[in-house]
């Protein structure tokens, strides 16, 4: 990671870079934040003796810096307000200007957005109750990109299926997919718009 001559802001990179050590966080961030791709890129070897910043870095080029912040915030570990502080601080925001680069549901608003642009708008909260309820999920679990179901019955692949279908209808930038187990969703950049 990039040294900084801000002592304070050299000292909350390290203590985020520290945050993210050890065994059951990197459990938490492969399972919450790495997409099954990305598990299969890296390999057990690189896992016991690389930082997972730096794996996630590789994966994404970006800075080491950069993954640090992404890491912590997308594990709630770094509040919204000082993960673009410290962007802004770093000079890691580049184009994206402190703009996540994840998506974030506004349930109040009934809209889904996507690096601060709307991507989809849910009509009714009552009537798309599995399209709501997986845009519930995937919001208070910081965007990684797979969960577990959230639909009542997690048997019902068939139910899982149609409610990503539904989601997906008038979606742009993201896509949603099932994980192929039946038991999951998984979100990622849709590259065609």
């Amino acid at each position: 990671m990039a040294q900084y001559h801000n002592p304070e802001v050299q000292q909350q990179l390290d203590e985020l870079q520290s945050r993210l050590k050890g065994p059951s966080v990197r459990a938490l961030i492969l399972e919450r934040v790495f997409s099954e791709a990305d598990r299969q890129r890296v390999d057990e070897d690189e896992l016991e003796t690389t930082h997972i910043a730096r794996i996630w870095a590789r994966l994404r080029t970006i800075s080491v810096t950069r993954a640090v912040l992404d890491l912590t915030r997308r594990l709630e570990l770094l509040a919204q307000l000082d993960y673009e502080h410290l962007l802004e601080q770093t000079g890691e925001q580049g184009s994206a200007q402190g703009i996540p680069d994840y998506p974030v549901w506004d349930r109040d608003r009934r809209t889904l957005f996507f690096r601060n642009q709307p991507v989809r708008t849910v009509r009714s909260l009552t009537v798309a109750t599995h399209v709501v309820a997986i845009l519930d999920a995937f919001q208070s679990l910081g965007w990684p990109h797979r969960i577990a179901s959230p639909l009542a019955d997690h048997a019902d692949a068939q139910r899982l299926r149609e409610a990503v279908a539904n989601l997906n209808r008038g979606l742009t930038r993201i896509r949603f997919a099932s994980d192929g187990s039946g038991e999951g969703i998984e979100w990622r950049v849709h590259r065609g718009r």
